[in-house]
């Protein structure tokens, strides 16, 4: 849930856009170097995107479950090229602002064969991936459906805010991804917190 709510801020602190060409977005991180530097750190947040997934799959049952399991796998499996696909972008035009990398470096980086085939893959398992483990998840029944629901639109509406126009679906996204997050922690420490319970604190609440 953490990495949900650092990957929502860098999403409205960052100045620089998807969409948008290198050469438009490094005018951008050179118009707002502290935003953009600022942007660079809060990626940082997609590592904690893995324990985060590591927690939904033992929710939607991934070690006794064919299709937990292959969601799981899927779904981390291809956020680790993500992660690189996520942070690489911005060190870059963090070096841009001082004039030590150009735009047309960055497009030349973008367009490097292992870079495009990183991002191919991490798109389409994430979105894939996280279907998959919502539909495990709603077959669960370990958090309420509609966390399922929020996890399987969140990559679709994260994906179509890379378009410019489209900046609002980003913020909905992150909090889908939030809500979807928080109600599965929420449910993974409702044992423990009943186990830490003692008799007094029962009779109490009775």
């Amino acid at each position: 849930m953490l990495g949900s709510v650092g990957q929502l801020v860098q999403f409205l602190v960052t100045p620089v856009t998807e969409g948008e060409s290198a050469a438009k977005n490094v005018a951008r991180a050179v118009a707002h170097p502290t935003l953009m530097q600022a942007g660079a750190w809060l990626d940082l947040a997609i590592l904690f995107f893995l324990p985060a997934l590591v927690v939904v799959a033992y929710m939607a049952n991934a070690r006794t479950t064919r299709l937990g399991w292959i969601a799981s796998v899927i779904t981390i499996g291809t956020t680790l090229p993500g992660i690189a696909y996520v942070v690489a972008p911005d060190v870059l035009y963090v070096v841009a602002i001082h004039g030590q990398v150009s735009a047309k470096g960055i497009d030349a980086y973008n367009n490097t064969g292992i870079v495009e085939v990183a991002t191919v893959v991490f798109l389409i398992g994430h979105v894939l991936g996280l279907a998959l483990l919502a539909i495990a998840l709603w077959r669960a029944r370990s958090v309420p459906r509609w966390a399922a629901l929020c996890l399987a639109v969140y990559p679709v509406l994260e994906i179509a805010s890379g378009d410019a126009s489209l900046r609002a679906a980003g913020v909905v996204a992150y909090l889908l991804l939030i809500a979807a997050f928080g109600a599965c922690a929420n449910a993974l420490v409702r044992p423990i917190t009943r186990a830490g319970r003692t008799p007094t604190a029962e009779l109490a609440r009775s």
